[in-house]
């Protein structure tokens, strides 16, 4: 569903730079989020999900900035791999 909102309001998702989720994500919606090669910002603080998969967010090269929610439990393998401008993960 995250890719089906997110085209309502944009054309691509490559061009999405700033999101923030609100709600359950499910192995679809971060395939969706790995689309979005300029995303920048990623606010995660209010979404429900107890795993980050491995390589979520891996070859994102311009995520900067990540926030994550208070029920998470693991962070997968990878999951931030070449993501060479990183420079803040609020848990």
């Amino acid at each position: 569903m995250l890719g089906v909102e997110v085209l309502r309001q944009v054309e691509i998702l490559q061009d999405i730079e700033l999101l923030k989720i609100k709600g359950k994500l499910n192995a679809d919606d971060f395939a969706k989020i790995k689309q979005m090669t300029s995303l920048v910002g990623l606010d995660l603080s209010e979404a429900i999900f107890e795993v980050l998969p491995t390589s979520a967010f891996s070859s994102l090269p311009y995520l900067y900035d990540v926030k994550l929610p208070e029920g998470l439990l693991s962070i997968g393998e990878s999951a931030f791999l070449d993501c060479g401008l990183l420079k803040s993960v609020t848990l």
